[in-house]
C-alpha cells in the first residue's frame, strides 16, 4: 500500500468521523430542545421562555363514530355568477385556499405569486396583501396559511422564514411575529381573544393559542402517543367559529376535530367516509440518507374546511373520487354528526361553502355559484 492510498483512506476515516460528529450534535440539540420545550412534572410547556399549562383531560381521545355510513346527497340548483382567471391588477395562478372574513368579502391564498387576493361578493377585485416572493420585510418564501382578523387585518404564515406578517387593509406591514417553532395554519379569535396555531414537529401538541401580545396561553391537542413521530400525518387546515371554537379537518384521514379556544376538547369524530389515518414509512440507507414520507397510496381526505353559521363545509377528496365528482359534504358545528352531501358540476381544487353562493377554484378560474 503507498502512501497515496493511505492518505486516502485516512481521508475517508475522517470524512465519517466528521459526519457522525455533526449527527450527534444535531440528535443532541433537537433533544435539548425538546427537553427545553417540555416539563412533565410540572404538566407545562416551555414555549419562547414562558411556561403555560397544558390540557391532558383529552390525552388521546378515540374518536366516535357517524351515526351513518353512506352518503345522502341533496340536490341544489346552482346559477353561475361569474368566472374568470385574471383582470385589471391580478391574475389566478395557483390558489390553495379560499376564506370570508365577517363582511363576506372573499380572499384567495394563491401561491403562484404570494398574494392575498381580496374581491367582493360580486366578484370586484379589491386588494391584494403582501410584498412578493423574497426574505424581506412583508415577504414570503414558503406561506403555508393566512387568516382574516376582526379589523379586516391579513394574518399571513410563513415558516420557512419562521414568522406571521399582519397586514393592514392598504397592504402595510403592520407587525411581524418571529416564530421559534414550525407553525403551519393559523386562526385569528373574535373580540382580540388572540390567535391559535397550528404545531408541527416538536412539540406533542396540535395547537397553542396566544393572546394579543404574543403571549403563548394554551397548548392543547394530544391525540396519539406518536404523535411526534407521526407529525406528517397530523396536517389539515383549521377554521374557528363566531364562538371561537377551533375546527380540524385531517388531510390523511376521514378525522373531524373541534376544540374550544380554552382547549377543552369539544368533539373527535370520524368522517363520512370513515379513512383510517395514513401510514409513516422510515427509511434509513446510511448515515446521510434517512427520514420518513407518506404512504404514497393512503388516500387525500379532507383537504379544505370552511365555517358557515352552523355547518362544517369539507371538500373531500375521496368522496370525490368515489363519486367521480366533486363532493362538499356538511356536519353539524355542535357534535360533528354528518348532515349531507352535494355533487358539484365542475372538477375545483378548494371552495367556499356557505347557504347562498358556493365558490370555488376551477384550474385557474374563480367561480361563484348562486344557491337557488
Amino acid at each position: 500500500m503507498n502512501i497515496i492510498d493511505l492518505v486516502k483512506i485516512e481521508a475517508k476515516k475522517s470524512y465519517y468521523l466528521k459526519r457522525t460528529y455533526q449527527l450527534i450534535m444535531i440528535m443532541l440539540i433537537i433533544f435539548g430542545l425538546f427537553l427545553g420545550l417540555r416539563n412533565k412534572e410540572n404538566n407545562k410547556i416551555i414555549i419562547n421562555g414562558e411556561s403555560i399549562l397544558k390540557f391532558n383531560k383529552d390525552d388521546y381521545p378515540k374518536p366516535s363514530s357517524q351515526k351513518v355510513d353512506k352518503r345522502t346527497f341533496k340536490n341544489i340548483n346552482l346559477k353561475k355568477i361569474f368566472s374568470f382567471s385574471e383582470g385589471k391588477g391580478f391574475i389566478i395562478a395557483n390558489v390553495r385556499h379560499i376564506k370570508s372574513d365577517k363582511n363576506g368579502f372573499i380572499y384567495l391564498f394563491d401561491w403562484g405569486d404570494f398574494y392575498i387576493k381580496k374581491f367582493s361578493k360580486d366578484g370586484q377585485f379589491l386588494a391584494k396583501f403582501g410584498k412578493g416572493k423574497g426574505a424581506g420585510p412583508g415577504e414570503l418564501s414558503n406561506p403555508t396559511d393566512f387568516d382574516i382578523d376582526d379589523k379586516g387585518n391579513v394574518w399571513i404564515v410563513d415558516p420557512a422564514l419562521q414568522r406571521i406578517n399582519i397586514f393592514d387593509l392598504n397592504n402595510k406591514l403592520l407587525k411581524t411575529i418571529r416564530l421559534r417553532l414550525h407553525v403551519s395554519r393559523i386562526s385569528t379569535l373574535e373580540k382580540n381573544e388572540g390567535y391559535i396555531l397550528k404545531m408541527d414537529m416538536l412539540l406533542d401538541t396540535l395547537f397553542t393559542k396566544y393572546d394579543m401580545q404574543d403571549n403563548p396561553e394554551i397548548a392543547f391537542g394530544r391525540l396519539s402517543p406518536d404523535q411526534l413521530k407521526m407529525w406528517l400525518v397530523f396536517d389539515g387546515y383549521t377554521d374557528v367559529d363566531r364562538n371561537n371554537n377551533l375546527y380540524f379537518s385531517f388531510f390523511r384521514a376521514g378525522l373531524l376535530l373541534s376544540y374550544s379556544s380554552d382547549g377543552q376538547l369539544r368533539f373527535f369524530i370520524k368522517t363520512i367516509d370513515q379513512v383510517p389515518m395514513a401510514k409513516v414509512i422510515y427509511f434509513n440507507k446510511g448515515v446521510d440518507i434517512s427520514g420518513s414520507y407518506i404512504d404514497r397510496k393512503a388516500p387525500f381526505t379532507g383537504v379544505n374546511i370552511n365555517i358557515d353559521k352552523s355547518n362544517i363545509y369539507i371538500y373531500d377528496i375521496f368522496g370525490s373520487k368515489k363519486e367521480n365528482c366533486s363532493v362538499i359534504d356538511q356536519y353539524d358545528t355542535k357534535d360533528g354528526s354528518y348532515i349531507c352531501s352535494y355533487k358539484l358540476p365542475e372538477k375545483i381544487t378548494c371552495m367556499y361553502f356557505s347557504e347562498e353562493s358556493i365558490y370555488t377554484i376551477e384550474g385557474i378560474n374563480f367561480t361563484k355559484y348562486k344557491i337557488e
